[in-house]
């Protein structure tokens, strides 16, 4: 059996890990891995882009652009981006973006 869930407390582990993974057999649980939070792919639908990553139950993410990465305040969070954690990996279509336009694409997770 594979869990996700987003405090180690949860599962019986250490209560300030997050973002865990366990792979269980029964009530023991035998491994626990931490992930970090990161985009996963980055493909296209027709000319639009498609941002996937992997969620965690009960954490709460937005997708964030920008032309322009290392210029200050120019990420702005993505229309249609936001999403709650299910466990699943997840696949946001930015639908805003112009063809021909360069953009960044990062994640944060939310309080």
């Amino acid at each position: 059996m594979i869990e996700t869930n987003a405090k180690g407390a949860d599962l019986g582990i250490n209560p300030g890990v997050s973002n865990v993974i366990a792979l269980a057999a029964g009530y023991d649980c035998d491994m626990a891995l931490s992930l970090p939070l990161q985009v996963s792919s980055i493909t296209a639908s027709g000319l639009q882009p498609v941002i996937g990553f992997r969620t965690f139950l009960g954490q709460n993410y937005t997708i964030q652009y920008s032309p322009t990465p290392g210029t200050a305040g120019s990420w702005s969070d993505m229309p249609g981006g936001y999403t709650a954690g299910n466990g699943l990996n997840v696949q946001i279509t930015d639908t805003n973006a112009a063809v021909g336009e360069a953009r960044f694409y990062r994640l944060k997770k939310m309080p």
